[in-house]
């Protein structure tokens, strides 16, 4: 799960852990994250290495791990939290507490007229709206899998369902769809409000959000994916001081 093979993550921290014995990291957080990245490391191997050593530091501080990392801890309990569901069996979760329910979308189905999956997605997603009821917030992620084009035939259906986010409608990553992301929403703005956007895939680091920020509400931000705790604390507040939301 991430930038690089099992192989080339556990080849990584091989020798990283050969060349790490003995050595003594810095004591400070930003001296730390500079010593991490000289090593070199993929991002998921980064990130094993940084979640070990910003824990230890934090440890040997008596501090939390986001005392370390931030000036101004937030202090708050844990955030109210998604359950990943399939389908409107699987919606049995709010049963359970769950308050937001997030369903993967754009998988690229074939079943439906017009061969891209979107409305084969749409047609469970109205189904667990109907089992959940309005007050549950949906938030759907479709990985880049949808067109453009399967984007604008779903969107009035988006709005009409009261879905929250939708993450990463269509790849990001282009400036085209971008810009076509940008238009849609002007096309549908109005009293009635419409889904949020979330950047995912396209957002992998503070670079990629100078071509984000206009285009959309927010971003994804995975540690793991990014190359760890720090480097993921730093993109969140970059983000922020754009006026952008966090998940």
């Amino acid at each position: 799960f991430g930038g690089e093979t099992h192989a080339a993550c556990r080849l990584a921290l091989t020798a990283w852990s050969r060349e790490a014995a003995g050595c003594q990291y810095p004591a400070e957080a930003r001296a730390l994250g500079a010593a991490i990245t000289a090593c070199s490391l993929p991002p998921v191997a980064r990130a094993a290495v940084s979640q070990a050593l910003f824990e230890l530091l934090a440890q040997q501080r008596g501090q939390s791990v986001s005392e370390l990392l931030s000036a101004r801890p937030s202090g708050r309990g844990l955030p109210d939290s998604h359950v990943l569901v399939r389908d409107a069996d699987d919606a049995a979760a709010v049963g359970e507490g769950a308050k937001t329910l997030k369903i993967k979308v754009g998988s690229g189905g074939t079943t439906d007229t017009e061969g891209d999956g979107a409305d084969d997605d749409m047609a469970r997603v109205r189904m667990i709206r109907a089992r959940v009821g309005d007050d549950i917030v949906l938030r759907l992620d479709a990985n880049g899998g949808w067109s453009p084009a399967a984007v604008r035939r779903v969107w009035p259906a988006l709005i009409a369902l009261r879905v929250d986010v939708i993450e990463e409608p269509c790849d990001l990553r282009l400036a085209t769809n971008r810009a076509f992301i940008a238009s849609l929403r002007d096309e549908f703005d109005g009293p009635g409000g419409q889904p949020q956007v979330f950047a995912d895939e396209a957002c992998r680091s503070v670079s990629d959000l100078a071509t984000l920020s206009d285009v959309v509400d927010g971003v994804v931000v995975k540690p793991m994916l990014v190359g760890g705790v720090d480097v993921a604390a730093t993109l969140c507040s970059a983000a922020a001081q754009r006026g952008l939301s966090v998940i």
